[in-house]
């Protein structure tokens, strides 16, 4: 387990005592973690992939993802 995460969700977020953030049991964390929605995301459909693809297309040129402008002028004054 995650103690120091823990603690801070439960001291800080639910802004519980020490005292009453101790005398919880793992599942009733469990349960008012779940009050501030899922642990984690949900899993990408195939349309979400579509999506993403046509915002962010391969570049022209050929070459996949992002081009890093200052490392690539650093590159070139390198040279």
């Amino acid at each position: 387990m995650n103690w120091p995460a823990l603690m801070a969700f439960g001291l800080g977020t639910l802004r519980l005592s020490p005292q009453a953030f101790w005398s919880l049991t793992p599942r009733e964390i469990a349960a008012a973690a779940r009050a501030f929605g899922p642990a984690t995301a949900p899993p990408m459909t195939p349309e979400d992939l579509t999506a993403l693809r046509t915002q962010h297309p391969d570049s022209s040129d050929g070459s996949k993802g992002c081009k890093n402008r200052v490392f690539e002028s650093k590159r070139r004054d390198e040279s």
